[in-house]
């Protein structure tokens, strides 16, 4: 079983473009998109058990994204 570290690491380098992108095409401001970004893999290390053991990943984060969005 890979450690939570090496599970996060590789999900920020397959996924934080295409977060990236989702959050600047809703919000319009590179910035602010960076911001959200880092928010969600904060939350997604906060939840790692959980995210973890999810069947679809980066879905889950895309989730956590649209919610910090629309908060």
């Amino acid at each position: 079983m890979r450690s939570s570290r090496a599970f996060i690491s590789q999900l920020y380098k397959e996924q934080y473009e295409k977060l990236f992108h989702a959050a600047f095409y809703m919000i319009g401001e590179a910035e602010l998109a960076k911001d959200i970004v880092q928010d969600t893999f904060h939350t997604a290390v906060e939840k790692i058990d959980v995210l973890m053991a999810h069947e679809n990943p980066e879905a889950w984060l895309m989730v956590v994204l649209n919610n910090k969005i629309m908060q």
